[in-house]
């Protein structure tokens, strides 16, 4: 099954609940909590009480851990702002053409739970951030605490683990998130019996995202959840038009939180922050999409069998000769001080600095192509940076022109569109290429 829900009744006894979370949120939880303050833990599971033990002292105890700082979403930035929030991050994802999963023009969003098994063992995915599969896939997993505390004594414990993935669409502007508590261990008061609820947050702005398919909040049982298939699945899609914008882009930001409400003074646990993107951007192949704005994409271009080798061969040649880049500067793990991203520029986005900036980079090329030797007739002038960035000969920094064949300088001209289409890489958005 993937969720018989349905939204828990009478509320009246809480408990009091410690969740490994994200980051605090700031907004109102869906159900307002009882007067006992969420306590905010490590990535680490937290000491478990023993039954019977002071509930005051565990308190306490709980109180004093700091919670961890979570991302920050983001519009259109600088390319310094980019770069420097994504190697804090320190997350990126390779677009390679030769990967299976990126051969289709539209990525299907799985309804299985294959996405929440993998992430239960996938490294990396229970740092604050979680991680990045690839440029369509993110995937959590944190642990969990709830305690049930009646006068001084701590009556009842239980422990979960929760795994979270995320799944963009290059075709539609909807993304979907799933969940699925596990590794449930209820002691005490606490059975198999008492209840956990899950709820999805968006927050989109003045232009609402909807949330469709599971109840939201969702409830089960805890024996429910540890039922093979039975998770939470819900698809966001957020409306066309009302955005400024003319590839009427809008940020969501989603985070999930979790409750078990029996017992005493309950309260909303936040797992993670995360942030997708949708967009209706007509100067793409695909016109609409989602996509992760908060991961690097790295566009891999392979300089043997393809049929665009000359292009990706003249890219290896800029990076091996460019002192500032030293070959090496699209690396942002091994080399962060020397990585800088290039930056999208379409110039039809309607103000004249973008038209400027494509004139720029033209002239210049024609300019330094002209000045190269003869060359043959099936050959034409390539350059890089690409003239569809602001990295471009325009922009007075170090750029390369070299004649190369004429098919695979127009087939590496496609495959670029492609990696555009296929990343949801929008006006003014930063991404790195590798040469291989």
């Amino acid at each position: 099954m993937h969720l018989r829900s349905r939204v828990a009744g009478g509320m009246a006894a809480l408990a009091f609940i410690v969740g490994i979370i994200f980051a605090p949120y700031a907004g109102a939880s869906p159900v307002q909590p009882g007067a006992w303050t969420q306590r905010y833990t490590s990535y680490t599971p937290l000491e478990v009480p023993e039954i019977g033990s002071s509930a005051y002292a565990w308190q306490r105890k709980a109180a004093t851990i700091v919670p961890a700082q979570g991302a920050r979403p983001r519009t259109l930035a600088t390319d310094a702002q980019v770069a420097e929030e994504q190697r804090r991050l320190g997350e990126h994802v390779i677009f390679d053409p030769e990967a299976p999963e990126v051969k289709a023009s539209t990525r299907a969003m799985d309804d299985g739970d294959a996405d929440l098994e993998a992430c239960k063992t996938t490294p990396g995915a229970a740092d604050p951030g979680g991680k990045y599969g690839d440029s369509w896939n993110w995937c959590h997993r944190i642990f969990g605490t709830a305690v049930w505390g009646e006068g001084e004594k701590i009556v009842g414990t239980v422990t979960w683990t929760t795994v979270s993935t995320a799944t963009t669409n290059n075709g539609t502007r909807s993304f979907k998130v799933k969940t699925k508590p596990y590794d449930i261990k209820p002691k005490g008061k606490y059975t198999g019996k008492s209840h956990l609820s899950s709820y999805l947050r968006v927050d989109s702005g003045e232009i609402p995202c909807t949330i469709n398919d599971s109840q939201n909040p969702a409830t089960l049982t805890l024996d429910e959840w540890e039922v093979p298939r039975a998770y939470g699945i819900y698809t966001v899609t957020c409306p066309t038009g009302g955005h400024e914008l003319v590839d009427d882009r809008q940020m969501a930001n989603f985070s999930i939180a979790q409750i078990v409400p029996d017992g005493p003074l309950a309260t909303w646990g936040w797992l993670f922050y995360n942030v997708a993107r949708t967009d209706s951007a007509s100067y793409l192949s695909t016109k609409q999409g989602s996509s992760f704005p908060l991961v690097a994409m790295v566009i891999a271009q392979r300089t043997t069998g393809t049929s665009y080798n000359g292009v990706s061969q003249h890219i290896k040649e800029f990076y091996q000769q460019n002192p500032q880049g030293d070959g090496n500067y699209y690396d942002l793990v091994a080399r962060p001080d020397a990585a800088f991203p290039l930056m999208r520029n379409y110039a039809k986005w309607g103000d004249d600095e973008s038209a400027q900036v494509e004139r720029d980079n033209t002239n210049a090329k024609n300019r330094e192509c002209a000045a190269l030797p003869p060359h043959q007739p099936d050959e034409q002038c390539d350059e890089y940076p690409f003239n569809s960035t602001i990295n471009g000969g325009g922009s007075g920094k170090a750029f390369s022109v070299k004649y190369i064949n004429g098919t695979e300088n127009s087939k590496g001209g496609f495959f670029l569109a492609d990696a555009y289409s296929k990343l949801r890489i929008l006006h003014l958005d930063s991404f790195w290429v590798k040469a291989d």
